[in-house]
């Protein structure tokens, strides 16, 4: 039997979103997409992520009502998949039971994939991953008291630089079979 809510989680271009996606259709499980909401927070205010993400360093509420929101969907949604950097996290404090999976890839990989995913020259991808990772770590080190680095809140890691999206959900799948 599988866990009611699953996090996945995971910095930049570590192919959280495609997974969480994926997991959630292939267990019929509803998705909540948290950089969705924030890419769309962006839209909203005609900026950049990046521009938004500095937004947040010096305003927590953005990211509050970000978290508000994911929690409330949480508790409607009895059987979903979150994706989100910090939604084990969130979740944990709001003691809300969860299975957390946390993604990583190289920056080398990211890069390459957030470089084909937004049509940009990979240099530009680069710059941006290093920088979008560091206002993270700075923004929930702030916010939060939490520590990204940090992965004792998580159930399951799975490294993806060489796995093709399908591989990555079939490994989570089979590690979770055995729950």
């Amino acid at each position: 039997m599988f866990p009611s809510i699953i996090t996945l989680s995971g910095v930049p271009g570590s192919g959280k979103s495609t997974a969480a996606r994926s997991l959630a259709e292939k267990l019929g499980y509803q998705y909540y997409g948290v950089s969705g909401f924030f890419r769309a927070m962006a839209v909203e205010k005609g900026i950049s992520l990046l521009e938004l993400g500095a937004m947040a360093e010096k305003d927590p509420t953005l990211d509050q009502e970000i978290d508000r929101r994911m929690v409330e969907f949480v508790r409607s949604h009895p059987k979903s998949v979150i994706d989100g950097r910090i939604a084990g996290w969130i979740l944990r404090q709001e003691q809300i039971p969860s299975y957390n999976i946390l993604l990583g890839a190289s920056l080398e990989i990211r890069a390459q994939r957030v470089s084909l995913r937004e049509n940009k020259p990979y240099p530009e991808a680069l710059a941006e991953t290093e920088m979008r990772q560091k206002n993270e770590r700075n923004r929930y080190r702030r916010g939060y008291n939490i520590d990204i680095d940090d992965k004792s809140v998580y159930d399951l890691l799975v490294i993806t630089d060489r796995l093709k999206p399908n591989e990555v959900v079939d490994t989570i799948m089979e590690k979770m079979n055995k729950l």
